[in-house]
C-alpha cells in the first residue's frame, strides 16, 4: 500500500494512493491554524524585563519565534501520524509533497523506519490542489 502526503506549515492531507486505477482515497486531513497566526497573536504577554546592578535594563527575547514553534509542533504531529500508520502496517511506501522549509522540519522528526519508506520526496506544495490535479501532478513529478 502507498500513502501520499501533501503538507505545508498549516495543513496536511494523507491519502491512500492506488496506481491502477489511479485513485486517491483520503485517510486523514490535519489542520494547524496556529501556524498561520502572527507571532503577536500567539504570545499572551510582552517579554519579561530585567534590571542589572547599574542603571541598565533589558527585555528577554525568545530563542525561537512563536510561529516557528507552532510549525515545529505541526511537523511533529504529522511525523507521529506517519509513524503510527507504519506501525499499524497501513502503508509500505510513502510519497511526500511538501515545501522546502516544512520538508526539513518534518524529516527531523521522522523515525528512521518511516524515512526508509519514502519512495519520492517532492519539494512542492500540493495542499491547494484538488485530487484530480494531484494525480496529474504526480504523473508529471514522479512518473516523468
Amino acid at each position: 500500500m502507498i500513502w501520499f502526503v501533501a503538507a505545508n506549515t498549516s495543513s496536511c492531507r494523507i491519502f491512500e494512493y492506488d496506481k491502477k486505477p489511479k485513485k486517491l482515497t483520503l485517510i486523514t486531513d490535519l489542520y494547524h491554524g496556529e501556524s498561520k497566526l502572527k507571532d503577536s497573536d500567539l504570545v499572551s504577554d510582552r517579554p519579561g524585563h530585567y534590571k542589572s546592578d547599574g542603571s541598565s535594563r533589558g527585555a528577554f527575547s525568545p530563542h525561537e519565534e512563536p510561529r516557528e514553534v507552532e510549525i515545529e509542533h505541526f511537523s511533529r504531529e504529522i511525523a507521529k501520524v506517519l509513524d503510527t500508520g507504519r506501525k499499524a502496517n497501513q502503508y509500505e511506501t510513502l510519497i511526500i509533497a511538501i515545501p522546502p522549509h516544512m520538508n526539513g522540519l518534518l524529516h527531523q522528526h521522522l523515525d528512521i523506519q518511516v524515512k526508509n519508506c519514502i519512495a519520492n520526496n517532492i519539494i512542492k506544495d500540493y495542499t491547494h490542489l484538488k485530487e484530480t490535479e494531484i494525480l496529474d501532478a504526480l504523473k508529471r513529478d514522479i512518473e516523468h
